[in-house]
């Protein structure tokens, strides 16, 4: 049975390289200018921006670990460091995504609450 899905997989990539060889053979001028255009400039990643963490005695006190690519960071809260553009995304998405976690965890509160208060 794994031959038979394995031989079905290749099929699908002939034809999907077939599909791409015939568009390319119809249009290589548009099929080059879509390539260049979809091609988004190389970002230099040593580029080091300043971030800033805030610390306080209770939650927010010890050092935040981030790995991207492999590469493991400890930034020290309570002082501006410069760290990796990557690693400054990283710390800003994991923000965005606690906000969104917190606004999740009111919504579904709030709606318990009213649940529970129908049934009284």
């Amino acid at each position: 049975m794994a031959a038979k899905k394995t031989e079905e997989m290749t099929e699908e990539v002939k034809v999907g390289e077939t599909t791409e060889e015939v568009k390319a053979e119809a249009k290589p001028e548009e099929t080059t200018e879509e390539v260049k255009a979809e091609a988004k400039p190389e970002e230099n990643p040593d580029e080091r921006v300043n971030i800033y963490l805030m610390r306080d005695s209770d939650k927010y006190k010890g050092d935040v670990f981030v790995q991207v690519n492999g590469v493991g960071y400890i930034i020290q809260r309570g002082k501006n460091v410069k760290v990796p553009k990557a690693v400054a995304e990283v710390l800003q998405n994991s923000q965005e995504q606690d906000s969104r976690t917190a606004e999740l965890i009111d919504q579904e509160t709030e709606k318990f609450e009213n649940g529970l208060k129908m049934l009284i």
